[in-house]
């Protein structure tokens, strides 16, 4: 029995050598977070997808050389067609500009006929505002992307300080369990010295409580001792705790020690974030449900809204006005007009005018009489668009209506958040205050028991007991410096981007 007296007088008495320090574990932490690693990578692909919807709805040159056509054969008879084409467009503007001369080259001659110089502009349009919606999306995938890497680091954050203090906890369970073991080794000492034999049953059963609390303690052991070697594994670390384990008492007891090494003997003091300094507006729900509802109300004003474009046009040898006169001779000239373009519930209409101008940018000169300009219209309608109009009216009701509700349940949601952040920062701050007291008061005790048993004044019982309460105590502290490192990691994901979030300060 001695031997267990000796056991807990050098396990209490031993101070902990903390081998690793915080910053250094969490810096590996974070570096072995392949879902971190994930999101800086999607924030990459996301800020490349804003390029390309800036390149998309940005000024366009489009040049196309058309089909081309090459006759050629053993009469000698040579003819080349080619339709060139050119587009400019300009989404800022709602402007597109374009050019398409059809050319054939026959036996040295060059004709061009219905070609055209054009230019149209949005007078009333969704193409801007779709532009916008576009860009916004595209910026906000972006921004929502960098988000996930700046919470994911702080999630991880969470988590790492999170298996820290269950580290710490569950060395606090080894503890307790130890004392379990040298108080039922104690009562077992008080029977034999009352004279019972170890063959009566209160001998026995009291040694059979001693052997379940043997066990006890080397389970809660290696379970610690296997948590912090996979912990030790997400830092980045090798912890070789496992090769001399030949199962008894000694080699789990040194095993637990050797993990016990390995953690911090100190945490960072923080101060406790006010919530209160943060702005409600930059509570991440409401901020993104705010945002959805902009967007929202955006793609609603465009969805059904009548669209109206003016065209102006330059046809070259239009052959409305291609002739042939009495002499066999084809005559046409240029002509220049434009058309009017409307599209409303699905009814879609156009008009036009377009003038001749006898002359021709291309060929011989014009051998013609045409004054009388000529008209073209269009219609057409849709019934089905028609019947889906009404109906998207009143999905779009009903969705603006959900708009609000998701904004309203952000703004319950941060009341709810916001109590429970102010009663976890009372009761983490009363915590600190009383673990402050309690590591004083057994750390004094301690030292009080130390110099009583070296007077004789109490028993080595009296002093392992202070030593393991004042071990505790001191795990229990930084389990509360713990604790107020993840409340503010809690606090923080709350909210966008500390960057973006401007306090109230």
């Amino acid at each position: 029995m001695r031997n267990i007296f000796v056991f807990f007088a050098i396990l209490f008495s031993h101070s902990f050598f903390w081998a690793e320090d915080v910053r250094s574990l969490l810096s590996g932490y974070l570096e072995n977070d392949l879902e971190l690693q994930k999101y800086v990578i999607q924030a990459e692909s996301k800020l490349l997808d804003l390029k390309s919807t800036n390149i998309e709805h940005g000024i366009n040159v489009t040049l196309q050389t058309g089909q081309i056509q090459i006759q050629t054969g053993t009469s000698g008879k040579k003819r080349i067609s080619v339709n060139p084409k050119a587009t400019v467009s300009v989404p800022q503007a709602d402007l597109s500009i374009g050019a398409n001369i059809p050319v054939v080259l026959e036996d040295g001659e060059k004709t061009v006929s219905d070609g055209s110089l054009s230019a149209t502009v949005g007078i009333i349009t969704a193409e801007k505002k779709k532009r916008k919606v576009a860009l916004l999306e595209s910026n906000r995938a972006l921004l929502e992307a960098e988000r996930q890497v700046k919470n994911r680091a702080l999630s991880g954050e969470k988590e790492f300080y999170s298996s820290l203090k269950s580290l710490y906890s569950t060395a606090i369970s080894v503890f307790d369990a130890k004392e379990d073991l040298f108080d039922d080794s104690t009562s077992l000492r008080v029977l034999l010295a009352q004279g019972y034999s170890k063959t009566s049953a209160s001998y026995r059963t009291a040694s059979l409580k001693v052997e379940s609390d043997k066990r006890n303690v080397q389970e809660k052991q290696r379970i610690f001792s296997r948590q912090t070697t996979i912990f030790a594994r997400k830092c980045g670390i090798s912890l070789s705790l496992f090769e001399k384990d030949g199962g008894s008492e000694e080699d789990v007891e040194a095993i637990f020690q050797k993990a016990l090494s390995f953690l911090p003997d100190s945490i960072p003091k923080v101060e406790l974030e006010n919530v209160f300094n943060y702005d409600e507006q930059f509570y991440s729900e409401k901020e993104k449900a705010l945002y959805e509802k902009f967007i929202n109300e955006l793609k609603r004003e465009y969805t059904n809204s009548a669209t109206l474009s003016l065209t102006g046009e330059y046809k070259l040898n239009d052959s409305f006005y291609s002739k042939t006169n009495g002499t066999g001779e084809k005559t046409s000239s240029d002509s220049a007009g434009g058309q009017l373009s409307f599209s409303y519930r699905g009814l879609s209409l156009s008009a036009g005018a377009y003038f001749p101008l006898k002359q021709r940018l291309f060929g011989s000169p014009v051998n013609s009489n045409e004054i009388d300009p000529y008209f073209q219209f269009s219609l057409a309608f849709d019934l089905g668009d028609f019947r889906l109009h009404s109906i998207q009216k009143k999905q779009d009701k009903l969705s603006a209506l959900l708009d609000e509700i998701a904004v309203s349940s952000a703004e319950d949601n941060y009341e709810t958040d916001l109590t429970s952040l102010v009663t976890q920062a009372h009761d983490v701050k009363w915590a600190e205050k009383s673990y402050a007291w309690e590591l004083e008061t057994y750390s004094n005790l301690e030292s009080d028991m130390e110099r009583w048993f070296r007077q004789g004044s109490v028993t080595e019982n009296d002093l392992i007991g202070a030593r393991n309460n004042a071990q505790k105590a001191r795990i229990n502290v930084l389990i509360n410096a713990l604790e107020q490192l993840i409340f503010n990691d809690s606090v923080r994901l709350l909210f966008c981007a500390s960057e973006e979030a401007k306090s109230k300060k």
